[in-house]
């Protein structure tokens, strides 16, 4: 199975391209790891609808959510040079950067940056580490 999911901050805008089989958009995430204070970056690429709402929705700084499959690329004379590709298959949209500063309320925002309100907890019940048997 090859499936990944990062949640990170968008690098630099969105690109949106076009060809014969529709809409394509490029985006690069950078992933922060707090125990190392680095970051990893991912270049994800999108198609269709999610490329055009990305391009719409998305800018630099913006908290997303991608899920994905990784793929290889090698490039190059005899394939010396090689890249981690992400392509998404869902993407989801956290945080615009600076909301808070630049005064915006939730009533204002596009609906793709609204909150999504929470399932309820289906009979499961939340148990403190320290309850636990192991």
């Amino acid at each position: 199975m090859n499936s990944l999911t990062i949640v990170g901050r968008v690098v630099k805008d969105p690109e949106l391209k076009s060809n014969d089989k529709g809409e394509f958009c490029f985006i690069s995430v950078a992933v922060t790891d707090t125990s190392r204070d680095k970051a990893e970056f991912f270049n994800c690429n999108l198609s269709g609808k999610q490329a055009t709402n990305c391009h719409k929705y998305v800018k630099k700084g913006d908290t997303i959510s991608v899920t994905g499959s990784v793929h290889l690329s090698q490039f190059g004379e005899g394939n010396r040079y090689a890249s981690m590709n992400v392509r998404a298959t869902r993407v989801e949209f956290l945080g615009k950067r600076g909301a808070a500063v630049d005064g915006d309320t939730e009533d204002e925002l596009p609906d793709a940056y609204k909150p999504t309100p929470k399932a309820p907890n289906s009979g499961y019940m939340q148990i403190d580490e320290e309850d636990m048997p192991f």
